[in-house]
């Protein structure tokens, strides 16, 4: 099902020329938020320099839901665009509840749809632009690592 906020974003908010919703501008959004996970790690992108939230920062997998997709559906996109991941390394998908929060440093009143992503392995990871770096992680290693709004998004894991 399309959550009902993307569908009035959808109406309310600009589009790209490719009919994407167009967030530049907005002072709301809506977002994924994606744990991909093998064992007992967590998989940690760096962002880069070329993205307009957080560049530079460890973060798990992001992606705007700026499409009418499903959140399984945008998901399974924004995994495989930004680490090459597929869904047939994928054991289970979950998604939890979807949170609100401003947030001041962005001027953002984000809507975030938390999604924890079991795989089978631990895949080789072929990142694309959004990201320079990645690492496998162990959950306790998280507060290390500084990531943005990981408490509030996934808790309790």
């Amino acid at each position: 099902m399309i959550p009902a906020i993307l569908k009035k974003y959808d109406k309310e908010f600009p589009h790209f020329d490719d009919g994407r919703i167009n967030y530049t501008n907005t002072t709301a959004a809506a977002a994924l938020n994606i744990l991909l996970q093998h064992s007992k790690q967590l998989l940690i992108l760096k962002r880069s320099s070329a993205v307009s939230i957080s560049p530079n920062s460890w973060s798990t997998l992001t992606g705007y839901l700026d499409e009418l997709k499903t959140v399984k559906e945008k998901a399974l996109e924004e995994i495989a665009e930004e680490t090459g991941i597929n869904a047939d390394m994928i054991s289970s998908i979950i998604e939890k509840k979807s949170i609100k929060f401003t947030d001041n440093v962005y001027g953002k009143n984000w809507t975030i749809f938390p999604v924890v992503v079991f795989l089978k392995y631990k895949p080789a990871v072929r990142l694309n632009w959004e990201n320079k770096s990645y690492k496998w992680i162990k959950f306790s290693e998280i507060e290390k690592h500084q990531l943005r709004f990981f408490k509030k998004v996934h808790k309790p894991l």
